[in-house]
């Protein structure tokens, strides 16, 4: 194997062991505990419909919209660019460029997540704006895979990306993280059985309603739900930054 690409493997599973063996936050974990106490009966299974009927919403009229926000077809070319730089043995600078596009690409959506969950919480507005955040989450990782070369239109992509949402955030990470890589193996090499993707937005929709429950409870309440809402960008980072290991290796992979 090439040494560059061994060098940046290595790191890339640093950091994906570093999600495999996430400690909990006990400070978080004691805070989540005290609300859980008085958080609704079934708010939980509202979120759980909620993110899976954002999702649908989505992946159904979204995906036009989202892609009013950033040029697809540039990003394309500029992949085409960097690939063909990296297969020329100009693989140091085209890593470089494509990992500082993507950082610049998600460090502008973050700051629209930020907006967009302070600006609701403190409106006191928790559940109705799921469909929003979804759309700003799809976005920051639409970008990650069409700047490591990956279409994300196709229900295929879109299942991968779904077991990655919900990888990045459920208590069940190694054997999500294992079944993104088979996933992604299957899709490249054209051996992907099967697939059932509403099965999988209900997966992605509950742990996401699990993990995000004491937040979007806490932006429901006016004025100090601006705390919940800002918790948006952190699960938006949480998320991307994930995705970005993801496709990155996979990306590397195809090198090999």
């Amino acid at each position: 194997m090439d040494r560059l690409i061994q060098k940046h493997t290595a790191k890339l599973q640093k950091q994906e062991n570093r999600y495999l063996n996430k400690k909990p936050n006990p400070a978080l974990d004691a805070t989540a505990s005290k609300l859980q106490e008085i958080i609704p009966q079934g708010l939980q299974s509202k979120m759980q419909a909620a993110f899976y009927q954002g999702f649908k919403l989505v992946f159904s009229k979204g995906t036009i919209i989202i892609e009013k926000t950033f040029d697809k077809e540039k990003l394309a070319k500029i992949h085409e660019t960097e690939n063909f730089a990296f297969n020329r043995d100009l693989k140091k600078r085209a890593l470089k460029h494509m990992d500082s596009s993507v950082s610049t690409g998600n460090l502008a959506t973050l700051g629209l997540t930020v907006t967009e969950g302070a600006a609701l919480g403190l409106l006191g507005i928790g559940l109705p704006d799921i469909p929003v955040f979804i759309g700003v989450l799809l976005k920051g990782i639409y970008e990650i895979a069409l700047k490591y070369g990956y279409s994300y239109d196709s229900e295929s992509e879109r299942y991968y990306i779904l077991i990655l949402i919900e990888a990045a955030l459920s208590k069940d990470t190694e054997r999500l993280n294992k079944l993104a890589d088979d996933i992604s193996n299957q899709i490249d090499t054209n051996c992907l059985p099967r697939i059932d993707l509403d099965a999988q937005m209900r997966k992605t929709a509950d742990a996401m309603a699990a993990d995000m429950l004491s937040m979007k409870f806490i932006q429901g309440m006016p004025l100090i739900g601006i705390i919940g809402g800002v918790s948006n960008a952190i699960y938006f980072s949480k998320v991307t930054k994930y995705a970005r290991i993801k496709y990155k290796k996979r990306y590397l992979c195809t090198k090999k």
